[in-house]
């Protein structure tokens, strides 16, 4: 825990315990919110207001999360988030009545939503702000959330802006931050030598310095600190002020656009520092000694009140430890005896060193992994495939006793992946971050040459099991959740809704990410349902990462036949056109509740896109239709989507959309382009030769 304020240090440190000490009554002077300390609420850290809301995982989210993301852009229009520190700062000192320097560090993530074609228009932005009251929260749009409507300051406000949206009369660029303390006019500003939207997070430090009257910004896409600040800005904030405290946290807004942003804040830290005036050095020499014996009075007295203080810290530190250690007792004695101990060697790679912080600290232990999967027992395991098996386990989530469900893919020794592809795969895959794909939470290599990747656990399974295996028979369920049982068909609006989340995700990772990323193997089984059967894209285990300037994936065949684009299975070559295939692939299954390929239909049926275009043909396409589905008032939404599943499956590579277009026409913003009422033939060779 950074920062030496005592009484924040026991409100955060002690969550275990079943009750607190809180020393709040004064307004803090130092604090430190690590990755997943967020939480919104009367017993947490933060204020929220209007659409700021924290994560399951912690973390800060300024604009809606899902649900939302997968309706319609409309959604997020006009929306504004605002999240303060629960605790005010104290820009005086009460004793010496000297003003304080401030030392801010936080980091952030700006992840694009729906942007023009060009990609150059976006969300608003977001601001680091100070408040001089905790209730206050500004307009959408380009007010970023800190200022009223018409752009003044509606309460004596500092923000510190993340701006991402050109707006005339205002800004001079869409991509710069900027120093704002009367409207958002800012005062100052400066270009970012780095795309906010496309960066993987975003590191800041701002620094006032109340003996120069002096702020400084510093900003990196990286976590080493600058040693040249982007912004230094002369200006005295407790005049600004006026008041003694003041409320820091974030802000962030969308305004009346289809372009908007979604804002993540992962971390704040707060430390403050004040000149003491306790002992006078310029006494007259007569009261010197009376002077003196009161300053040496009270500084014992200071003295022992500290000691008190620090005494009664220990105290309760050694009583939380001590809970913590009881509670990994007891989640871990019947199984944790069974797992060896086996050395790391990861460290040694060169590659390790070019994972984030946040990877770095997300990895597992073995005897971590082996106590949440119970050994990695065979009553534990979800599945297996030819890299190996995936087990359910629990692990701890927070101090506070509760358990987070988690999946442990444990790749074979027999897997091909190799340890430097494997740390590939974390460094790149694990800083995807999008409410439709699922979350890589860690990892664990081992020193023979085996690896776990640890992801967030989907209570109700694969779309490929609600589709093809309708038995309704119980899962199994373990002691902290209940796995709830497969039901026997997905209604149609559910379905749909799959359908729309399925897009977003593959539109993210092919333009939304600082790089493009080709996933190769999208079909039913890796499509995993939270626990609103929301689509979460998962399995990322055949990934490439590519540059956007670059088209083409890597040689070799993979993936599962009738989802594999048939110029890639040719070729050995993959694109973002052959993952559209594969999702055409998904769309046609979905709306028909058939498998992509099934030896049990005749011949000429055996492939499911051939049989809808033959239905197509005959203009009998409702026939192709999941009888599941039958009495489905929505038939057109049905329609639209078998028409776009043969539209991707086009065997003409350039002919199928990008992933842009499927979202936009899945949204109702744009046409369905025409159909052939016939498949038409595939000319692989001489697209590839095009864009070579």
């Amino acid at each position: 825990m950074k920062g030496g304020g005592f009484q924040i240090f026991v409100t955060l440190v002690c969550a275990l315990g079943s009750s607190q000490i809180a020393l709040s009554e004064v307004a803090v002077s130092s604090f430190s919110l690590q990755e997943g300390d967020f939480s919104c609420g009367a017993e947490g850290t933060l204020i929220c207001s209007g659409n700021a809301t924290t994560s399951a995982a912690g973390n800060l989210k300024l604009t809606p999360d899902p649900p939302g993301r997968r309706e319609n852009y409309t959604f997020y229009t006009h929306t504004v988030g605002v999240a303060l520190y629960k605790q005010p700062i104290q820009l005086l000192n009460l004793t010496s009545n000297r003003p304080a320097s401030l030392s801010f560090n936080f980091s952030f993530q700006i992840e694009p939503g729906y942007g023009s074609p060009s990609g150059d228009v976006w969300g608003d932005g977001m601001a680091f702000v100070m408040f001089a009251k905790a209730d206050w929260i500004g307009s959408d749009g380009s007010s970023l959330g800190a200022y009223s409507s018409n752009g003044s300051a509606g309460v004596k406000t500092l923000a510190v802006e993340f701006d991402t949206h050109l707006n005339e009369n205002i800004d001079f660029d869409n991509n710069h931050v900027g120093i704002d303390t009367t409207n958002i006019q800012s005062n100052q500003a400066e270009i970012l030598p780095f795309k906010l939207v496309e960066a993987r997070r975003v590191y800041s430090w701002v620094d006032y310095d109340s003996a120069k009257a002096n702020l400084e910004v510093r900003v990196s896409d990286g976590a080493q600190r600058p040693e040249q600040e982007i912004i230094s800005f002369q200006k005295n904030l407790t005049e600004l002020f006026q008041d003694q405290e003041v409320w820091v946290g974030f802000s962030g807004s969308n305004g009346d656009c289809s372009c908007f942003n979604y804002y993540t804040v992962f971390d704040l830290s707060f430390s403050s520092s004040h000149s003491s005036s306790l002992v006078s050095s310029t006494l007259p020499e007569d009261d010197t000694k009376s002077k003196n014996s009161k300053s040496s009075t009270s500084l014992i007295i200071i003295i022992l009140g500290i000691t008190g203080v620090l005494v009664a810290a220990a105290a309760l530190l050694l009583i939380c430890a001590r809970r913590k250690q009881k509670l990994r007792r007891q989640l871990s004695a019947s199984s944790a005896a069974k797992c060896r101990s086996i050395k790391l060697e990861v460290e040694k790679l060169e590659l390790y060193d070019s994972l984030s912080a946040s990877m770095k600290k997300a990895r597992f232990s073995y005897q971590q992994l082996c106590a949440a999967t119970n050994n990695f027992s065979e009553e534990m395991k979800l599945g297996s495939g030819g890299f190996g098996s995936v087990y359910r386990g629990s692990v701890p989530a927070g101090g506070d006793g509760k358990m987070q469900m988690i999946a442990v893919k444990k790749v074979s020794s027999e897997s091909t992946q190799g340890e430097r592809e494997f740390l590939a795969e974390v460094s790149t895959i694990g800083e995807l971050r999008h409410q439709n794909i699922v979350r890589l939470l860690g990892w664990c290599s081992e020193e023979e040459g085996s690896y776990s990747l640890v992801y967030e656990f989907m209570p109700n399974g694969s779309l490929d099991k609600h589709l093809h295996q309708r038995s309704g028979s119980s899962r199994k369920t373990d002691k902290h959740h209940k796995i709830p049982e497969i039901q026997s068909a997905l209604p149609w609006k559910v379905r749909f809704r799959i359908v729309k989340g399925l897009a977003d995700a593959l539109l993210y990772i092919h333009q939304g990410w600082q790089q493009r990323v080709i996933h190769r193997d999208v079909k039913s089984s890796n499509v995993m349902l939270d626990d609103n059967f929301n689509a979460m894209l998962g399995d990322f285990g055949l990934a490439r990462v590519v540059d956007h300037s670059k088209t083409l994936g890597t040689t070799g065949v993979a993936g599962t036949y009738g989802y594999i684009a048939p110029e890639a299975s040719m070729t050995g070559k993959f694109t973002v056109k052959s993952d559209v295939f594969a999702f055409g692939a998904v769309c046609l299954e979905i709306s028909c509740g058939r498998r992509v390929y099934d030896v049990s239909y005749p011949p000429d049926a055996r492939l499911l896109v051939d049989y809808v275009w033959r239905k197509l043909s005959e203009d009998h396409l409702h026939e192709a239709m999941d009888r599941a589905l039958d009495g489905v008032r929505d038939w057109k939404q049905v329609e639209k989507v078998l028409h776009l599943g043969l539209l991707c499956s086009h065997p003409k590579p350039a002919e199928r959309p990008t992933m842009q277009t499927v979202v936009e026409i899945l949204a109702g913003r744009m046409d369905m382009p025409e159909v052939p009422k016939s498949k038409p033939a595939g000319d692989y060779y001489s697209y590839y030769t095009s864009i070579l």
